[in-house]
Parts: C-alpha cells; structure tokens; sequence
C-alpha cells in the first residue's frame, strides 16, 4: 500500500507537468487520424463506385452478347453468381481496411515512455 502511495508522489507530479505536453499530441493524433480516415473512406468510395459502374457495364455487355444464343439464362445466372463472389470479396477486404493505426498512437507510445524513464530514475534514498 505504501509503495503504491509512494509511486503516486513520483507520477502524479510528474503527470502533471506532461500534461499540457499530452493535450497536444492528442489533439495532433486525432487530427491525423480523421484526415487518414476521410482520405481512406472517400478513396474507397470513389474505388468502388467506378469497379460497380465497370463491373455493371461489363455484365451488361456479356448479357447482350449472349442474348440470342441457348446460353442466354445460364450466362445471366453466372453474372448472378460472379456478383455474389465480388461482394463477399468486398466485404472481407472492408473488414479488412478497416483495421488501420489506432487514433491514439503516439500518445500511449509517449505515455509508454514516459513511464519508462520514471522507472529507470535512480530513487531516493528515503525509501
């Protein structure tokens, strides 16, 4: 129990001190974080809009190539099947994406630090 109060006169202060220090960089690492989360969400928006426009074409084309032909519903129900594919291909590489950095990083690398140095300080003799 003492040690635990004894700890908390070294961090306390110590906090105290940093932490206009990490005000700042957490405001830095959540504004870092928002523009690389709009960045990615408008990139795969736009990626996604023009594969769906390619792709929706593309059947189209293959439809009516095959229109006159006995394969007509076979082929129809092979684009059927082909879109499936390519939204559960979609869906496992949004999960995917969606794993980026954390919004805090820096802060708890620097926290992590911090603690580091306050541990390896020579203590006091009155301990």
């Amino acid at each position: 129990m003492f040690t635990f109060i004894q700890k908390a006169k070294v961090l306390i202060p110590f906090f105290n001190q940093r932490l206009a220090d990490y005000a700042q960089l957490a405001r830095l690492d959540l504004v870092t974080f928002r523009n690389e989360m709009i960045a990615s969400i408008v990139g795969a928006a736009i990626g996604a809009a023009a594969l769906l426009l390619l792709l929706g074409f593309i059947c189209v084309a293959v439809i009516i190539t095959e229109w006159d032909t006995p394969n007509r519903i076979r082929t129809a129900w092979m684009i059927a099947i082909a879109w499936a594919v390519v939204s559960v291909f979609c869906g496992f590489l949004a999960r995917f994406l969606m794993k980026g950095t954390s919004a805090f990083e820096n802060i708890t690398s620097e926290i992590a630090l911090d603690l580091s140095v306050i541990k390896s300080r020579p203590r006091a003799s009155n301990e």
